[in-house]
């Protein structure tokens, strides 16, 4: 490995679970939030030089990696609650998960609806969505209600525009990454949250 680089430099407010995806035409980009404002940087060198900060137009906390639809769309989504006109995002107050796109390569951002809505399970967050073939996506989110309970998530049957009710599924952890194998199988790995705190992978 090389020296190290620093790319996202700053102490207070820390950078908080910062992604990077390489896109099809071969541009890096990295996303994360910082004081839940989400922020976006590119490089179009393999990672030797990175643009200055593009600011994108929502706030909240553990975003997820963009990912690049076969049209080009970028996707990704955030987690935060609306209390009154007071945006709160810290456990264990129940937390919805938002979906974001953007059709010009990310120079624009829009909402795109409500992936996950929290209203039974008493904080959730840290949403991970992998794509299957055929327009199928699958996230799955932390639960924070308590140790031992599953992690609830949807599944999406036309590329993320709509979702179904949450569902329980087979992990029992926080911080999803989801991916899919050459397969066609989705590989899912996540911290195990009952038991030990270990790394765990369900295919």
């Amino acid at each position: 490995w090389t020296n190290r680089r620093v790319v996202l430099d700053g102490i207070n407010p820390r950078w908080n679970l910062p992604r990077i995806t390489r896109l099809s035409n071969g541009k890096l980009v990295i996303n994360g939030d910082r004081a839940y404002n989400n922020w976006l940087t590119w490089s179009e060198d393999d990672g030797i030089t990175w643009s200055p900060l593009q600011k994108v137009p929502f706030r909240g906390a553990c975003p997820d990696r963009i990912v690049e639809l076969s049209d080009g769309t970028l996707l990704s989504n955030v987690e935060r609650e609306m209390q009154g006109s007071q945006l709160r995002v810290r456990r264990p107050r129940a937390q919805n998960l938002y979906q974001y796109r953007s059709t010009d390569g990310g120079a624009t951002w829009t909402e795109a609806g409500l992936i996950f809505e929290d209203i039974a399970f008493g904080g959730s967050g840290e949403g991970a969505a992998g794509g299957l073939r055929g327009g199928v996506r699958v996230c799955t989110v932390r639960n924070s209600a308590g140790f031992g309970h599953p992690s609830p998530g949807g599944i999406s049957l036309d590329n993320g525009s709509t979702w179904s009710r949450p569902l329980l599924s087979a992990t029992y952890g926080g911080m999803h990454r989801a991916g899919l194998l050459q397969d066609g199988r989705m590989l899912v790995t996540y911290r195990q949250m009952s038991g030990n705190s270990s790394l765990y992978a369900w295919c």
